[in-house]
């Protein structure tokens, strides 16, 4: 087996992404592995104080040899290119990121984003050599790319580009040990809606104010500048947690509202459309149009008012998230003795 695996992370953001990378490498080190991680974003040996905990050494150059292994995940497969010898190995942890790197997705993003024209967007990404000129994009000569996925939506998309079963294997990033360490009193749980202010802010403006405008007995809170000690007692006080965003992978805060046994409501975009990566009852999914609003605030006052009759509804994502954690070391494994 390899000699040395590298990791390729950031250490400019603190965001689930880079923890699950951080995560996999503290893994692949206890089963022996010479490890480290490559901070691609700044070449630096600097590690985030959240993510010390791990204590995988860090590299500044990757020893490009047949001998090697190199992890990445889809967002930076730019790095392959200059590498030409070592085993290759991406990880997706986003779909809709890495789609979002074409140029023409790319500019229509931006385009939106800044309200202008997509004809000056490109002119002005051109111009900033915001493109990336090297991307994984299934070729023929890629075909030796080994690939891990971390739930059903992406398997569906490795599955249309023919990737055989041979070349990839399922691999979530799981939770931080302390969302499953927290004790949930459920008589301190109040009647209080959570929610990521990141994701589709405007449609949870509209649901607020028809809550407000019918005095519906229920407190907006969004998880916003929080330590994760003060996010784990806001989802302790909580009842519920929604998201009509957009879940490019398994996505971290429905998980741990989950296990902090918040109800969840859910819209239907990317992964929280099927019911192997979101597996909750379809009566709490909805399309994200105005014309649901009015059947989503009563489905809140259900989960509120009704809280102990329905938490129960949500067992199985919550099992689910578990054996994420509990399957986690073992699935690595696997997949580390699958590249023998």
């Amino acid at each position: 087996m390899s000699k040395k695996i590298y990791i390729v992370s950031l250490n400019s953001v603190v965001t689930g992404g880079p923890e699950s990378l951080h995560q996999l490498a503290s893994e692949i080190q206890k089963l022996g592995f010479e490890t480290y991680i490559y901070y691609i974003d700044t070449k630096t040996t600097y590690i985030p104080e959240k993510f010390r905990k791990y204590k995988v050494p860090v590299c500044t150059e990757i020893e490009d040899n047949e001998d090697n292994l190199i992890i990445t995940p889809e967002v930076h497969t730019e790095i392959f290119y200059n590498l030409k010898k070592i085993k290759k190995v991406i990880w997706w942890l986003s779909l809709d990121y890495y789609l979002d790197q074409f140029p023409t997705r790319y500019t229509k993003r931006f385009s939106e984003r800044k309200n202008i024209p997509v004809l000056f967007s490109y002119i002005i990404l051109y111009t900033l050599r915001k493109y990336k000129k090297n991307i994984f994009n299934f070729k023929e000569d890629e075909a030796d790319i080994y690939h891990l996925y971390n739930c059903e939506y992406i398997n569906n998309y490795l599955n249309e580009k023919k990737i055989p079963n041979s070349k990839k294997k399922y691999l979530c990033g799981p939770l931080s040990d302390e969302f499953f360490e927290s004790e949930i009193d459920m008589n301190n749980k109040e009647n209080i809606i959570i929610y990521n202010p990141k994701k589709d802010n405007k449609f949870i403006y509209k649901i607020k104010k028809y809550a407000q405008n019918n005095s519906l007995d229920m407190e907006f809170i969004p998880i916003e500048n929080m330590k994760s000690s003060e996010c784990i007692e806001l989802m302790k006080k909580a009842k519920v947690y929604i998201d009509f965003g957009y879940f490019p992978g398994p996505e971290r805060l429905p998980r741990e509202a989950v296990m902090n046994y918040c109800n969840i409501v859910t819209g239907l975009e990317g992964s929280s459309r099927n019911n192997l990566d979101v597996p909750i009852p379809e009566k709490f999914k909805f399309e994200k149009k105005d014309s649901n609003i009015p059947n989503i605030c009563l489905t809140l006052l259900e989960l509120t008012e009704n809280y102990v009759n329905n938490f129960s509804n949500f067992d199985v994502y919550r099992n689910k998230v578990i054996h994420q954690k509990d399957n986690f070391s073992m699935d690595i494994e696997e997949f580390i003795n699958s590249l023998k």
